[in-house]
């Protein structure tokens, strides 16, 4: 059973699809990195429904066109994966804010969780430098005590491992932590380590039904979250 909601010590967020929409500014890189070497640009609603397993399956996908490619043979495809890798995150680094958008109350909500002294953390898919470069240029940053990226650890989300660690950083319980993401793989982590979850309803769910999902509970707005958590 999931723990409870209220009076956590700490929250942990998702990034892309729960703080920020980052769909403009990857499709933007992702597609001058495909159009260097030659393949296939990728339409924007496409490439939403993509992100959320991390950098390199968003590029996997790219590649294939796929939402469930295999991975072995898209990265072995008639190119250097690893030289479009860093392409793209050339390319993402010069512009990781400049179409990007926090979602609305997200500021507002942050600095009244901190205000009543509960730790805030991200752990993100997004390689770890490329997330605190967004979360800086969205002026985010002074919100978060730690950040969690993709590469932190040898394993990402859906493993619950990131959000294990974040809670051993941050010197909170599990049972006193609550996770806020909008993916499959933000949940997975979650229920893997009873942690309660709230799903949010805006972001980049893969199409998943969050109706369905084994969330604690389902947010329409950022806002929610203070009163949720018993503020």
């Amino acid at each position: 059973m999931l723990h409870s909601l209220q009076n956590p010590l700490a929250i942990l967020f998702d990034l892309d699809g729960t703080l920020v929409d980052s769909v403009f500014d990857l499709a933007a890189a992702l597609n001058r990195a495909l159009a260097d070497f030659g393949l296939p640009v990728r339409g924007i609603e496409q490439i939403r429904s993509w992100i959320g397993n991390g950098a390199e399956m968003l590029l996997i996908r790219a590649i294939s066109g796929e939402v469930d490619p295999d991975t072995k043979i898209s990265a072995s495809h008639s190119l250097k994966f690893d030289d479009l890798f860093a392409d793209f995150k050339n390319y993402y680094s010069e512009q990781v804010y400049e179409s990007s958008q926090l979602y609305p109350g997200v500021p507002e909500t942050l600095e009244l969780l901190r205000y009543h002294e509960i730790k805030l953390a991200v752990v993100t898919n997004k390689p770890t430098r490329l997330a605190c470069k967004l979360l800086e240029e969205a002026c985010m940053m002074p919100f978060f005590s730690l950040v969690v990226g993709g590469d932190t650890l040898t394993v990402k989300k859906p493993d619950p491992a990131p959000l294990v660690y974040a809670c051993a950083q941050l010197s909170v319980s599990i049972d006193r932590t609550v996770m806020v993401g909008d993916s499959s793989s933000d949940i997975s982590a979650a229920n893997a380590i009873n942690m309660p979850v709230l799903a949010a309803s805006w972001g980049y769910t893969q199409g998943l039904d969050l109706t369905k999902a084994n969330v604690t509970a389902i947010i329409r707005r950022f806002t929610e979250i203070p009163e949720l958590v018993g503020l």
